[in-house]
C-alpha cells in the first residue's frame, strides 16, 4: 500500500472509519478498514475500499461480501456515484472488485507471494488515475 502512493491532492486514505447506512430496511454498520476518500480530516466523498487482511485457511469468512457492503453502503451515502472501487485480501491472493450501479466484477486473484507485487501495485496507482478522473468530471456545487 505504501509504495502505491495512495494520497493525493483531491483524496487521501482513512484508516479505521464508521460507515452506517440503512439499505431497505437493512443496516449496514461497521468500521471500514481503508478508504479512499475526499476530505481533509473527515471522509466526505469515498471511492476505494480495502477490506482488512483474511486469513486464507481457518475462519469461516466472506471478505467479498463485506467488501460489498461497505462499498453498497457508500454508494447509498454518497449519490451519485457512478462506480466505486475495491480490494480484499486472501491469504496472499489480492482480488480487486468495481461497483457501477447494481453490479459488480471481481478480477481474478493476484499472488502478493511471487511477481503480481508489481501488478498489484501497478493496479492500485491506476485507480488513483480513476479517481482523479471521477473528481474532475464531477460538477461543482
Amino acid at each position: 500500500m505504501l509504495l502505491a502512493q495512495l494520497e493525493e491532492k483531491l483524496f487521501k486514505p482513512f484508516l479505521q472509519r464508521p460507515l452506517h447506512a440503512v439499505i431497505h430496511d437493512i443496516e449496514l454498520t461497521g468500521k471500514v478498514d481503508l478508504m479512499l476518500a475526499t476530505g481533509k480530516t473527515v471522509p466526505r466523498q469515498p471511492y476505494f475500499f480495502f477490506h482488512e487482511y483474511k486469513r486464507k485457511r481457518g475462519r469461516n469468512n466472506d471478505p467479498l461480501g463485506q467488501l460489498l457492503a461497505e462499498m453498497i453502503a457508500a454508494q447509498t451515502l454518497n449519490p451519485p456515484l457512478q462506480t466505486l472501487y475495491g480490494c480484499y485480501v486472501l491469504g496472499e491472493d489480492w482480488y480487486f472488485v468495481v461497483l457501477q450501479d447494481k453490479k459488480y466484477a471481481v478480477s481474478l486473484a493476484f499472488d502478493a507471494s511471487k511477481q503480481d507485487i508489481f501488478q498489484i501495485v501497478a493496479v492500485l496507482r491506476q485507480v488513483k488515475v480513476y479517481i482523479a478522473n471521477i473528481i474532475a468530471q464531477a460538477p461543482t456545487l
